[in-house]
């Protein structure tokens, strides 16, 4: 499990960094993700998903550490 900071305070606690990014995505809509996640358009950001495929959750938590502090528990 991972929890999530920001500013120092405590966002949310994950399981799983490829859950997180997907509910992420549903529950904000496309176009709020990719500008959170500092993607120009949303090709981008499908194009970083099947380029990181081998290591989905890798690449998920790169992501989730781009906006995020991450700690372990």
């Amino acid at each position: 499990m991972f929890e999530l900071y920001k500013n120092g305070e405590l966002i949310t606690t994950i399981e799983s960094p490829e859950e997180f990014i997907l509910k992420q995505c549903l529950y904000e809509g496309l176009d709020k993700f990719i500008k959170i996640y500092s993607f120009p358009k949303a090709e981008d950001f499908i194009e970083y998903v099947f380029d990181n495929s081998w290591c989905l959750e890798e690449a998920c938590m790169d992501l989730i550490e781009s906006v995020y502090e991450v700690k372990e528990c």
